[in-house]
């Protein structure tokens, strides 16, 4: 009995051991998975960290930009290394400073898709910061090593220079909308410059003596338009060709307004132009005026602009302005022309037209006061008398041109003796809009102003004039009834007489009876 329970007691114990080892085994394995576990987790911890930073985005402007002032210009917006595509984001923008350069708008590019994208812009009100949120929908961007998110309008303010930066990106996300890590976010300069611009002549190139032609002066880059311009035209050969007469293109009803300055010699004329209401709108290139050139002597001539002034944009702002390619002239069969040479003047007269006489003392022009109606009614035409005085000792012939509210009227040419003064005449038309216009009379070198007051036309009132011309109908039928109240009187006046003789008769004959 005693040795079977001791037998007992044994065979509990042994299998005790064998369950403690058991435990204890479960409790080695356990441990050994958890640290395996960790380790991997650890591992995957770090190739998710490693992936992340594989796949962060730069979010960049493309190119530093120029523009000119009053003018706009696009700045890209672009991600670099979004190897998963974009689906949505959201991008802040500034300028560093909004006086030079604003952010105005923006355009969302976007991949294809039958739903347009979901945008929206915030705007600071000074133009120097703007957000875009862009929710793509379905037309995501495709994976890309560089995708163009959108363009910024850059409006240039004032001439200088501004920072593009890109400050802030959020939501950034990929196909799988998972979020991106943001990587470089960089900046890009825009420059504003002057408004630019350059003057051309262009015309014919072959002419002959005493021929007259128009050459065109035109502008080109006149992007912010065009109020007022000045500018001279010369010719590299004072006697090959001769400058008058000019023709602004533009027309308004209260400009433009011209003046002009020729050279003695014809050779150089300097214009300026006030458009007032006849403003030239933005555009590639306007025509601006036309000039007559007159052949004088055979040769070769350059025409170009050679002093600019003035050039002003709509809103008053200045050009800078290059003179482009001139224009060149063959006159009377030079090197290239082709032409005849003319036959030979008449008199001698024609070469005194330039005012250059044979003597010592050629002939040379002055104005007078011009003679201009007080008032001149609207659209009536009116006679404008310059005395012209001849101040050398020969003779010469004169022409000039008087400029009135945009439009150039040219002088018959009138031959003075040295010493003499005569009266240059022309008929011009008043404008159609009742104002004071300035009216300019040029001579030679001389030059004369004064202002012309154009009124309304009077009213005629047909009630009044129906009086008027009854009281007139009626005067010669007065008249007549005078003449025939005359006849009356003279009828009266006779019988009183034919009374009176018979009365004295009768006297006479009682005197002889008492006799």
């Amino acid at each position: 009995m005693i040795r079977t329970n001791e037998r007992s007691r044994r065979h509990t114990r042994s299998r005790l051991r064998w369950r403690y080892a058991l435990v204890l085994a479960l409790v080695v394995i356990g441990l050994l998975f958890g640290v395996a576990a960790l380790a991997a987790a650890q591992v995957g911890a770090a190739t998710a960290v490693a992936d992340v930073t594989d796949s962060s985005v730069d979010v960049t402007i493309l190119e530093s930009q120029s523009v000119q002032a009053g003018t706009t210009t696009n700045a890209t917006v672009v991600a670099e290394g979004a190897e998963n595509g974009i689906s949505t984001y959201e991008v802040t923008v500034t300028s560093s400073d909004a006086s030079v350069a604003t952010l105005d708008d923006v355009e969302v590019h976007a991949g294809d898709g039958d739903n347009a994208p979901l945008t929206e812009v915030e705007r600071a009100d000074d133009g120097s910061e703007l957000t875009v949120t862009v929710a793509l929908l379905d037309a995501t961007h495709e994976p890309a090593d560089e995708i163009e998110l959108f363009d910024v309008a850059v409006a240039g303010q004032a001439v200088g220079e501004a920072d593009l930066d890109v400050v802030a990106v959020r939501e950034l996300t990929d196909l799988d909308v998972d979020e991106y890590d943001v990587g470089h976010r960089g900046g890009a300069a825009v420059t504003v410059t002057d408004l630019e611009g350059a003057f051309a002549v262009t015309g014919p190139e072959q002419i002959d003596e005493g021929q007259d032609v128009n050459a065109t002066v035109s502008m080109t880059g006149a992007d912010g338009g065009l109020s007022a311009y000045e500018f001279t035209l010369a010719a590299n050969e004072s006697d090959v060709v001769t400058l008058h007469n000019v023709s602004v293109h533009a027309e308004g009803a209260d400009g433009p307004m011209v003046a002009t300055d020729v050279s003695e010699n014809g050779s150089t004329m300097t214009v300026t132009v006030a458009l007032l209401d006849a403003v030239h709108e933005p555009a590639a290139e306007i025509d601006l005026l036309d000039v007559t050139l007159t052949g004088q002597t055979e040769g070769t001539v350059e025409l170009a602009v050679t002093d600019v002034g003035d050039v002003a944009s709509l809103d008053h702002r200045q050009y800078v302005v290059e003179n482009a390619d001139g224009l060149v002239v063959d006159v009377a069969g030079a090197p290239g022309g082709g032409f005849l040479p003319p036959p030979a003047p008449e008199d001698a007269s024609e070469s005194e037209s330039e005012g250059e006489g044979e003597g010592d003392d050629p002939a040379a022009f002055e104005l007078g006061a011009i003679d201009v109606p007080d008032e001149v009614v609207a659209g009536e035409n009116v006679s404008v008398g310059v005395p012209v005085e001849n101040v050398g000792g020969d003779a010469g012939t004169v022409t000039g041109s008087v400029s009135l509210d945009g439009t150039v009227y040219e002088t018959a040419a009138v031959e003075i003796d040295g010493g003499s003064t005569d009266v240059v005449a022309v008929d011009v038309t008043a404008p159609a809009t009742p104002d004071e216009y300035e009216l300019v009379v040029q001579i030679a070198d001389d030059e004369s102003v004064t202002t012309l007051t154009v009124v309304e036309a009077e009213v005629d009132d047909s009630a009044d004039d129906g009086e008027s011309t009854d009281a007139s109908t009626d005067s010669p039928t007065d008249d007549e009834g005078g003449t025939e109240s005359g006849d009356d009187d003279m009828a009266g006046f006779g019988i009183i007489a034919a009374l009176g003789a018979i009365l004295a008769i009768g006297l006479s004959l009682r005197q002889r009876r008492g006799a």
